[in-house]
């Protein structure tokens, strides 16, 4: 089983004439296979993480800025994945809004509001006062299989260090 990709508008494959950075900017997909060892282990980080993560993220106040969660998304046999923003927490789920063009499942789209269990999240991402982004585990796996100048430029575009 393979799984389409979207994050942080970052594709790892694609017409190799264009830049790293142009497809961050067109929102490329990339598929991956659904077993990926690295992939599975960003997801685990980003697990063993969430509840600081959201602690923050709920905060009245938060320390940080710019918190979304990337979000598991099926529609029958397909599963894609979307940067989710202004998550919040609703009763014994979460919602928030989808800041991704969906490329293959239908049952979702670019603004609109779902909802989903703590289950369905897989990574985390947020800005801090610094300017540094932080978590983004599964584009440091991408950005990790990308040409080393280009994954470096994209990085420091983002402000992101990965580990």
């Amino acid at each position: 089983m393979r799984h389409a990709l979207l994050l942080l508008c970052l594709a790892a494959a694609g017409s190799q004439a264009q830049t790293l950075m142009e497809r961050a900017r067109t929102d490329q997909v990339v598929t991956m296979d659904a077993e990926d060892a690295a992939m599975k282990q960003a997801y685990a980080r980003a697990q063993a993480s969430l509840d600081s993560f959201l602690g923050d993220a709920l905060s009245p106040s938060p320390r940080n800025s710019n918190h979304a969660v990337k979000v598991r998304v099926r529609d029958g046999a397909l599963t894609e994945y979307f940067w989710v923003g202004q998550v919040r927490r609703s009763e014994q789920r979460f919602k928030g809004v989808v800041d991704n063009e969906p490329r293959l499942v239908k049952n979702v789209r670019m603004g609109q509001e779902i909802s989903f269990a703590q289950a369905a999240i897989v990574d985390w991402l947020y800005t801090a006062p610094n300017g540094a982004m932080q978590g983004a585990f599964t584009t440091c796996v991408l950005l990790s299989r990308e040409k080393p100048e280009e994954a470096r430029a994209l990085a420091a575009h983002l402000q992101l260090r990965c580990k």
